[in-house]
């Protein structure tokens, strides 16, 4: 096997990677051995046909793009432990030569790890605050838990704080019903603030079937820039309404929720999530603050494009994501503040590059203190996720792959160096 290295622009580098034909045969063995246990050949079982009788049924070129597909998998990180490459990225392939009786030819373009130096973090000192759960919390969850088990009867009295109405509305500027501003049948509780302050208490005293016709000015930090400060005309049209009887908070509702048999263990254990929850979200923001002093007295050589734009881009979907878990349509959402998702991305730049500084920080820790992950760690790490996902026999032979351990290697690592940097720098 030949290898070749040329050094490119912001921090990358290729790899071209050369099998002689004798070299790539065994690939070739194995890709027929895979294609005929896949695809059914008459008059053989699968993974039992010859070479040249799968290259008669799926044609000699499938057989050499799966040899190619396994070749590179063996060969690739063999190629950048041999030149020494710290990478960084999933490397970006480019199969040059693949045809029979010739040398097999691909290039591995890698991001490598920009040099750091990281300056003398001892004297660095975060302090957690105390965290603690309120009984106002506990009361608010509890609450919420009311509106899930609330009765509803049709009514054809007024509306009046507390009862869900069921309305259609157009909201307009300038007489022109704004995006998103037109509803039918939409749901509101008066008296829950999900709408703006002063639209549900123009509701009350309403009935079915009456309109109104009103006017309000947006809150001044609304999420919709287009909208903040502004006022807006809004005409309502009553189509239904329900009285609502919310259920009394005892032991009733608890073993309703089927996690407790009385109020009080059902208080406690919601006391310990909300405790939890918190002591999460202060765990992360002690480590954002023990990174950004890091990086504060730290130098980073430079950090290529590729890199910051693959952060933006993780970014975004983690933002897309928690968005729809809200129930929210992304699309609907991005139309609601007036941005595209290039405006995210360029929201996201200056918050991925510290990310990105944190984790070569981490990886320069693992290099300086040498921290090492053994095999039998690994393996553990490799069955814990067999164990807690229902993996298919193609997603259990990537993560025993070799590509996979070695990240996983690298992931182990670096979770090591952060617990020891949080051991030394936050109390």
């Amino acid at each position: 096997m030949n290898i070749s290295l040329a050094q490119l622009p912001k921090g990358q580098a290729e790899l071209t990677v050369e099998l002689t034909p004798e070299e790539l045969e065994p690939y070739l063995k194995k890709a027929a051995t895979n294609i005929s246990q896949a695809t059914k050949i008459p008059g053989f079982r699968p993974g039992t046909a010859p070479y040249e009788v799968v290259k008669v049924n799926v044609g000699e070129m499938t057989i050499y793009q799966e040899a190619a597909h396994l070749a590179i998998r063996k060969t690739l990180f063999s190629a950048i432990r041999e030149k020494n490459l710290k990478v960084i990225n999933e490397p970006k392939i480019d199969i040059i030569k693949l045809a029979p009786g010739n040398p097999f030819i691909y290039k591995a373009q890698v991001i490598i790890l920009p040099e750091v130096k990281i300056g003398d973090y001892s004297k660095i000192k975060i302090k957690k605050k105390e965290v603690k759960v309120e009984n106002d919390e506990i009361e608010k969850i509890l609450k919420n838990f009311q509106e899930i088990f609330a009765k509803e009867v049709l009514s054809d009295q007024e509306a009046k704080s507390g009862d869900r109405l069921e309305i259609d509305f157009e909201v307009s500027l300038d007489k022109v019903v704004i995006d998103g501003g037109k509803q039918t049948n939409y749901s509101v509780i008066i008296g829950q603030g999900q709408m703006i302050p002063g639209f549900e208490e123009k509701l009350i005293g309403l009935k079915k079937g009456e309109e109104k016709e009103f006017q309000l000015k947006f809150p001044a930090e609304y999420q919709n820039n287009f909208l903040a400060g502004k006022t807006a005309d809004f005409k309502v049209k009553i189509n239904n309404i329900y009285n609502r009887e919310l259920p009394e908070i005892n032991d009733e509702l608890a073993q309703k929720l089927g996690t407790a048999t009385t109020l009080t263990e059902f208080k406690e254990k919601i006391k310990a999530d909300l405790l939890k929850d918190k002591q999460t979200k202060e765990d992360r923001r002690t480590e954002q603050e023990m990174f950004e002093e890091i990086i504060k007295i730290s130098e980073f050589g430079e950090i290529p494009d590729l890199l910051v734009n693959n952060e933006v881009d993780k970014m975004l979907e983690e933002f897309r994501q928690g968005i729809e878990a809200n129930g929210i349509d992304f699309n609907q959402y991005l139309q609601n503040i007036k941005k595209t998702t290039d405006n995210l991305k360029l929201d996201f730049a200056g918050q991925a590059l510290t990310r990105i500084k944190a984790s070569l920080i981490l990886q320069t820790v693992v290099n300086e203190k040498n921290i090492a992950v053994s095999e039998e760690e690994v393996n553990q790490e490799i069955n814990h996720l067999i164990e807690e996902h229902q993996l298919t026999s193609e997603q259990k032979e990537k993560i025993n792959s070799a590509e996979y351990r070695h990240y996983l290697e690298n992931a182990l690592r670096q979770q090591k160096a952060l617990e020891e940097l949080k051991k030394e720098l936050i109390s």
